[in-house]
């Protein structure tokens, strides 16, 4: 087990690699897509408005940062999501953001009920 205080530059750099698979939008979409079945690139180009060439980059992205896994059967490649553990990823980012639109609402509908100062 590796000491939190001390974590080894390998693990920064692969927990950044992670962030950065999964700071796009598009890339979002296919993970939410792909939480429940497997999905081939033809499939996400169906449910995503986008093209095949530009879902097949973006699975390369999560394929290679351990988000995704892939198998190839015939002409096509099958890809689902490579552990729960980044569906939790996902899930506590929605819960944070929540929170802060939850809070940015109450903030600005207190200052609705305030008298204007102009």
């Amino acid at each position: 087990m590796i000491d939190k205080n001390d974590i080894p530059e390998v693990y920064i750099e692969r927990v950044a690699g992670i962030f950065k698979a999964l700071s796009h939008p598009l890339r979002l979409k296919i993970v939410r897509i792909l939480r429940e079945e497997k999905k081939n690139v033809k499939q996400l180009t169906e449910l995503i408005d986008s093209s095949q060439a530009n879902i097949s980059k973006h699975l390369k992205v999560l394929e290679e940062n351990k988000v995704l896994k892939r198998k190839t059967k015939g002409t096509s490649s099958y890809y689902w999501i490579a552990e729960e553990e980044v569906l939790g990823i996902c899930s506590s980012a929605c819960d944070y953001i929540q929170k802060v639109i939850e809070k940015e609402t109450e903030f600005f509908e207190h200052l609705d009920d305030r008298e204007t100062i102009f």
